[in-house]
């Protein structure tokens, strides 16, 4: 396989984590913020959950059934975020976000938890 940094290619666990990581960090932050708030009780739970599956996944605990509650989380975020919108664009700008998490889902569910993980001597 041809690559710029071939030394850079040993470390796959990392580049795992690292996504992990990120998606876990997305997801508490934006639990946190919708819990702490003055809300309506669906969607504090909906935050509560949200830190629930950030928090796991940055311990990488349970890592595949988080990343695709994760998944669950975000698709149902486009289909309210879609429906609130009603501009009737396929995929309006703000939604390419919630893209950028599904593929990160997908892929910590196909990938495992990578590197600095529970689930990893699992």
């Amino acid at each position: 396989m041809l690559s710029v940094f071939p030394g850079l290619l040993n470390y796959p666990l990392i580049g795992i984590f690292i996504l992990r990581a990120a998606l876990g960090l997305v997801f508490l932050k934006f639990g946190l913020e919708i819990f702490f708030q003055k809300r309506k009780a669906v969607e504090k739970l909906g935050g509560f959950f949200e830190i629930i599956c950030g928090t796991l996944l940055i311990l990488g605990l349970f890592t595949q059934p988080s990343a695709l509650f994760a998944l669950l989380i975000t698709l149902t975020a486009v289909i309210f975020k879609a429906a609130k919108t009603g501009t009737g664009e396929v995929f309006p700008q703000p939604l390419v976000f919630y893209a950028l998490l599904a593929a990160v889902s997908v892929s910590l569910v196909l990938l495992g938890p990578g590197a600095f993980s529970v689930d990893l001597p699992l």
